[in-house]
């Protein structure tokens, strides 16, 4: 059996092949062999729907220097706050893997919605005396990944503790920087703020969990509900260079997610 995830995800898609003819090849090579192994040897076939939150902290005190001799300090000051973490994606099961273990490869696509980071600004800590000048600084970060996921799960009972991982790649968005002047404060937001960047990088996934199956009476299908804890690790996204700039040091977020979800699953 051939599965197709169909997702909005066509201009990820169409920019990730763009950005690299290898990640093409290697996509379609994954994709083909999922669907050769699949069919040949597979027992079953699920279709998941994931949904839950991630809780990370993105980022910390940056320094970046725009210009030579200028050195900037980025403070952020919104710690903790979640954002939405949701996905589908398709899997094939090999009973019998080992003594009551099922073997699952699946191949999933993931989003994260957007996240405000905020936080303080002190320009030119390297060349004013304190009290230094301030301002508010704010952007968005958000990000997609597609990934390979094995899976082993206990499945001697209907409610089977499972551990996964998975490997792929993401694209990470950093946009919308703005900053703003702090009441009292004389320093001012820059003619030419750092623009909106995107790139892809390798990423990859670790995980526990648990799944409750109820088996159809009339089919050999079944419905499963999930709940799981994953860490992912997208790599790193940054803001682009300022028209200004001349140097080629970057605001970055390091990408690390540590994600709690829950889900359904239907079996064929």
């Amino acid at each position: 059996m051939v599965v197709v995830i169909i997702t909005n995800s066509a201009s990820w898609s169409r920019d990730l092949f763009r950005e690299n003819d290898l990640n093409k090849g290697m996509i379609t090579t994954t994709l083909g062999l999922m669907c050769l192994v699949g069919t040949a040897f597979a027992n079953s076939t699920d279709l998941n729907f994931t949904i839950g939150a991630d809780f990370s902290r993105p980022s910390n005190t940056q320094y970046v220097s725009p210009v030579s001799g200028l050195m900037n300090s980025y403070a952020e000051n919104n710690f903790g706050n979640s954002r939405l973490f949701s996905g589908l994606g398709a899997a094939y099961n090999f009973d019998h893997f080992a003594d009551f273990i099922t073997f699952g490869l699946g191949l999933s696509f993931y989003y994260m919605g957007s996240r405000d980071i905020s936080g303080v600004e002190t320009p030119g800590i390297t060349i004013l005396s304190p009290p230094q000048d301030t301002l508010n600084y704010t952007f968005l970060t958000k990000n997609t990944t597609l990934l390979l996921e094995p899976k082993l799960a206990y499945t001697v009972l209907p409610l089977q503790p499972y551990i996964l991982g998975g490997i792929g790649w993401a694209r990470n968005t950093m946009m919308n920087f703005s900053e703003s002047t702090v009441p009292g404060s004389l320093a001012a937001p820059s003619t030419y703020p750092y623009p909106d960047h995107t790139q892809t990088s390798i990423a990859y996934e670790i995980g526990v969990g648990a799944q409750y199956i109820v088996p159809s009476v009339k089919t050999n299908h079944a419905i499963l509900f999930h709940i799981e804890y994953r860490y992912l690790n997208l790599g790193q996204s940054r803001l682009g260079t300022a028209q200004a700039q001349t140097t080629n040091q970057h605001i970055t977020v390091n990408n690390t997610n540590n994600v709690v979800d829950f889900g359904i699953t239907y079996r064929l």
